[in-house]
Order: structure tokens, then sequence, then C-alpha cells
């Protein structure tokens, strides 16, 4: 469970998603309602260019505390693109201090514990080390500190 109230955007797939966009926006406004975040507000991507949604968010993390979807493979065009394309991401998230949340795969990278299962779900998706030992180890020292 989140201990502090985030600021919040919320990031949309208009296609190429199983979840259509109102049920999007539904999850994610029930999400923050029940665990009192607050929600600035909604970028909606294309899904043939999901790189261009997430850059407004990510420029909207400058005054907010992170980015909710409804799942991780929202941030790509498709799931083989998962490593290339989600390690960036998370990489920067974890360095700026950003936090980042979707629904249906449990991610909740707002403590070290949440950190370290994103890395571990990546791992398995690749087999093998995908993303640097170093970041794996500050989430191990943070959680070692904190817990």
């Amino acid at each position: 469970m989140l201990h502090r109230k985030l600021r919040l955007i919320g990031y949309l797939r208009t296609g190429g998603s199983p979840v259509s966009v109102r049920e999007q926006r539904n999850m994610i406004r029930e999400y923050c309602l029940m665990n009192e975040h607050h929600l600035i507000g909604f970028t909606e991507v294309d899904s043939d260019r999901p790189s261009f949604g997430l850059q407004e968010a990510l420029n909207g993390l400058k005054k907010n505390d992170g980015i909710i979807a409804t799942a991780l493979d929202q941030f790509v065009c498709h799931p083989s693109d998962r490593l290339t394309d989600l390690r960036p991401l998370v990489e920067r998230l974890f360095h700026s201090g950003k936090v980042l949340i979707t629904l249906s795969d449990g991610v909740e990278t707002v403590t070290p514990a949440g950190q370290l299962s994103l890395i571990e779900m990546i791992n398995e998706w690749s087999g093998h080390e995908a993303i640097s030992p170093i970041t794996r180890g500050q989430a191990e020292s943070t959680i070692a500190h904190n817990y």
C-alpha cells in the first residue's frame, strides 16, 4: 500500500489495447480515488505511436509525481518491444524519483520493494539481466535500509 498521496498523470492507449479508453479512464480514476491520489489529467496515445503521448506524460512529470496506466504494455507498440522500450523508461523514472503504477500488473514503484518487483518482472521477460546491476543494487540497498 502506498503511504503518501501522489499527483499522477493517466496514460491511455486509444487503440491496440483490449481495454477501451472509457474503461481505462474509469479504472485509473477509481484507483486514484480509492488511494487518495490526485489525478492531474490524461494523455492519450495513438496505438501506432505510443512515444508521442509518453513524451507528453514525461514532460508533465516536472510538476507531478508519476504516471499511471492500466498495463505495462500500454507503453509499447508490440509486446516484443517491452525490453527495448521499457528499460529506458523505467531507469529514467527510477533515477528521477518518479513513480510508475500499472493496474493489471500490480506495479507500484513508490517503494523500493515495488521498484525491485518491476526490475524482476522485466528480467523475467528477458530471461537475463535487463536492467543494470547498479539499478538493482540501489533498490536492494534502499530496501535493506528502510525495512
